[in-house]
């Protein structure tokens, strides 16, 4: 009886064996075969057309032949931790094809980063190896994500501004900022609020400066999109060396490196054109390692350079300050941090509020309670604390959430100590709890403070698991990563056609600007005005149907290309007839001088 019992169970663990080989056959080849179809197939993907050009014979073969060659291979490695990968991988393919034709259907991306976690579970649950990655090798594959991100970013925020497709808020402000930073030393601007005032009127950034050198030498617009690209793809050089300080091992140090490289909000941030928010992801970062490797001197420096970034950089310091009083024991640098944003912080509001233009507390205006809004907060904060949690949650943030969270595989949120989440304090001030919609959109700069903690927080708790989750987590992170940048900042690749297909128009727009001459005042539409960075008197061209409203200049350019531009384009002619046109190119530009030129 022995001998039979022995041979039933042999049998049947055999039988098990064999099913879940066939099962991961067959779903690799599955997935393999609709990836292929789907890559290859130019009908909408989200829609019944898709169903009625699918090609099942060329479906079925292709399942055949995917199947066989799996079968094949799987025969020859006689690997389940292989097979299992191959599995994991043709699976990753599939949803990352059906994220990227998804037409930015969040939701689609959701269920499927679900189907993709529960994959990485089934295919990395045993042990699983992989050849080990040396430091050489883990360093070239950082450098070429680093070097991807700048190409993509830096080439593609080229051509935005190439293509007239940079808007005076905020880069012609910027553009011509930096002319007169280079000339003059001091940010002069025409162009943010109607009249000469330096831009630190509106936001104290001193660390613009850091980027002048290089306008010196390279003194165009296009140096300030590279630099944006440059300077968010070096945050991936701390990243590298907080993973080394805590020992995690380089496969997954690569893994992680590709999410940063392909992180969403990392590159939709960029597509507003530079901000000086753009330095906060690299700074904090290193702020982070210095405190990691306890050299307080080296984190006192990155937190000052952080504080010059802008007046509210300070609330990352606050919360970095009480997190190294709290979680790192270190009350004396804790306390020193902390007074020292504090101070810095309400040291730079008095000078906007009394020399400036004044702080921009209407983004808390939902917690405005008749005076100032930041008080608002702590009032809100002490009676009814359900009010604040009502701003912070609703489904347009949880939106956001998921776009942040996901690609990290949430991990920022799964904390072994209590004093962790006190990292996650920039992401709900700064993007939770104001209204203002462009706070909580990954499409603009207020996300790469945040993000910083974020990829911190994800470094910290993925050393802290054992190797197989980390793999686990770090293939889910790299895949979800790249589905979500697929969806949202791959479609920036457009700018590439528009440029080719317009090359003419953008030629003669060109052209008209050279008619005006060097030493005039001008005022434009939106999209010209950060071509026109070098006139020190530049003005935005914006009134329709009030003569009054036009501002006064000696030569006034008009946008051609939409029909918005040319009512306004018409209203001028009609009010300012005797006017001279000094260029006209239908479709393209128009240029009017005043008439005593």
């Amino acid at each position: 009886m022995g001998y039979i019992n022995k041979f039933i169970v042999n049998f049947k663990q055999g039988k098990i064996l064999y099913l879940n080989l066939l099962f991961d056959i067959f779903l690799t080849a599955f997935c393999g075969a609709n990836f292929i179809l789907a890559a290859f197939n130019e009908t909408r993907f989200v829609s019944k057309d898709y169903i009625n050009s699918f090609k099942l014979p060329v479906f079925i073969l292709l399942f055949a032949f995917l199947s066989a060659a799996t079968g094949v291979v799987f025969k020859i490695k006689k690997c389940v931790c292989k097979q299992r990968f191959i599995l994991f991988v043709s699976v990753s393919l599939y949803a990352v094809i059906c994220c990227y034709k998804g037409e930015s259907n969040i939701w689609l991306y959701i269920i499927w980063m679900s189907i993709v976690a529960l994959a990485a579970y089934y295919c990395f649950k045993d042990n699983f190896s992989v050849r080990p990655f040396s430091d050489k090798s883990a360093i070239t594959c950082y450098i070429v994500f680093g070097l991807f991100f700048a190409l993509f970013v830096g080439l593609l925020t080229c051509l935005r501004y190439l293509t007239y497709s940079s808007p005076n808020y905020d880069f012609g402000i910027f553009t011509q900022m930096f002319h007169n930073m280079k000339t003059t030393g001091i940010p002069w601007v025409t162009t943010e609020r109607e009249g000469l005032i330096t831009h630190f009127a509106v936001h104290i950034s001193p660390i613009y400066y850091l980027i002048l050198p290089f306008y010196f030498i390279f003194p165009n617009p296009i140096t300030l999109q590279i630099a944006q690209a440059v300077i968010l793809a070096s945050g991936i050089i701390p990243l590298y060396l907080i993973c080394k300080k805590y020992k995690i091992d380089n496969r997954i140090i690569v893994l992680i490196g590709g999410c940063y490289a392909f992180y969403p909000a990392l590159s939709s941030g960029c597509f507003y054109d530079i901000h000086e928010n753009c330095f906060l992801t690299p700074l904090i970062l290193w702020a982070l390692l210095f405190m990691e490797k306890e050299n307080f001197k080296g984190m006192a420096v990155f937190s000052a350079l952080t504080l010059l970034v802008k007046e509210d950089a300070a609330i990352y310091i606050i919360f970095l300050s009480i997190y190294v009083f709290l979680n790192r024991k270190k009350y004396w640098h804790g306390v020193f941090l902390f007074l020292t944003a504090c101070f810095y912080f309400v040291l730079a509001i008095s000078i906007l509020e009394n020399y400036g233009d004044g702080a921009m507390f209407g983004r808390l205006g939902n917690y405005d309670t008749g005076g100032n809004s930041i008080l608002g907060v702590v009032k809100y904060l002490i009676m009814n604390p359900a009010y604040i949690l009502k701003e912070c949650f609703n489904a347009e943030k949880f939106i956001f959430l998921v776009k942040m969270l996901a690609p990290l595989g949430f991990i920022p949120l799964i904390n072994k100590k209590f004093t962790n989440f006190i990292l996650l304090g920039p992401l709900v001030v700064v993007n939770l709890m104001p209204d203002y919609v462009y706070q909580y959109s990954i499409d603009f700069q207020y996300i790469f403070g945040p993000l910083a903690f974020l990829f911190y927080l994800a470094v910290i708790n993925i050393s802290e698991i054992k190797l197989n989750k980390q793999k686990m987590a770090g293939a889910f992170c790299l895949v979800a990563s790249l589905s979500l940048f697929l969806m949202y900042t791959s479609g920036k690749v457009y700018y590439i056609d528009k440029y080719k297909q317009n090359k003419e128009t953008y030629n003669l727009i060109d052209e008209g600007l050279k008619v005006i001459p060097k030493d005039v005042s001008v005022a434009a539409n939106t999209w010209i005005i950060p071509h026109l960075y070098y006139y020190s008197e530049l003005h935005s061209l914006i009134a329709v149907n009030n003569p009054d409203a036009y501002p006064e200049a000696d030569y006034y350019v008009f946008d051609m290309r939409s029909e918005e531009f040319h009512i306004i384009y018409n209203d001028f002619i009609e009010n300012f007839p005797d006017y001279e046109l000094v260029y006209f190119e239908e479709n393209a530009l128009a240029v009017i001088s005043a008439d005593n030129y």
